[in-house]
């Protein structure tokens, strides 16, 4: 996309519904200067980052970034099918280059083709099915079940973990790492030895572990903790 587009840096952002924010999944170069300046935004009235105002106000937004001792142009595009919001695209020109009318059309084009096979995929039968197939499966399990993405986002919990944790399903789905280590942080014994499990765990495609962990609460008990990554190869 960025050599068609013709410039050197860019990046996607995703947004996150329950916690109304975006989260910079892909850039482009690795050392790009959205990941410098702020790996996650957040989608907030008073943020003045571009990648937030074009969320916000569903509209192209233009602007510089600070780089050394030449701001940089970057154009940031919301990617929006109907009324639904999936995230912002953004990219950065190279010193003293400007971004063409042709540029900013093009990467509007691109987005618009972007949110709308995020929409197909949403609503494809097959993908429904399977995600409806999926949770009938994890809720009928024994064990509780909690679901992280790839950012260690929530997105699933079954009911014999809403029954051991004592939550509910509004306390944890769509929570990151850091709002999930300060629940959990009132329901184990060691909420060190929690995250100290927890975080290779959310670095690594391929990390699996086991260990034990007691509990204050629901009620006071010693849970084995199994951890497997599930892959995505859609």
């Amino acid at each position: 996309m960025l050599s068609a587009l013709d410039v050197p840096e860019g990046g996607i952002f995703f947004y996150q519904p329950q916690l109304r924010r975006l989260d910079l999944v892909a850039h482009s170069p690795a050392s790009s200067i959205l990941a410098k300046h702020t790996p996650q935004r957040v989608f907030a009235t008073d943020n003045p980052n571009l990648a937030a105002l074009a969320a916000l106000h569903s509209s192209v937004q233009v602007g510089e970034l600070a780089s050394g001792l030449v701001p940089r142009r970057s154009l940031a595009v919301p990617m929006y099918d109907g009324a639904t919001l999936f995230g912002v695209v953004q990219i950065v020109a190279g010193p003293e280059q400007t971004l063409s009318a042709e540029q900013r059309w093009l990467l509007e084009a691109l987005t618009q083709r972007m949110a709308a096979a995020m929409c197909h995929a949403q609503h494809d039968p097959s993908t429904q099915l399977a995600q409806e197939h999926t949770r009938a499966l994890v809720d009928a399990s024994n064990d509780a079940i909690l679901m992280l993405d790839s950012l260690g986002v929530v997105t699933m919990i079954n009911r014999r973990a809403k029954y051991f944790f004592g939550l509910a399903e509004r306390d944890v789905v769509g929570r990151n790492q850091p709002q999930l280590r300060a629940v959990f942080e009132r329901i184990f014994e060691d909420s060190q030895a929690f995250e100290t499990w927890l975080a290779p765990l959310l670095a690594s495609a391929e990390e699996r572990a086991v260990t034990e962990l007691g509990m204050l609460r629901a009620a006071p008990r010693l849970l084995q903790c199994f951890s497997a990554p599930v892959p995505d190869h859609r």
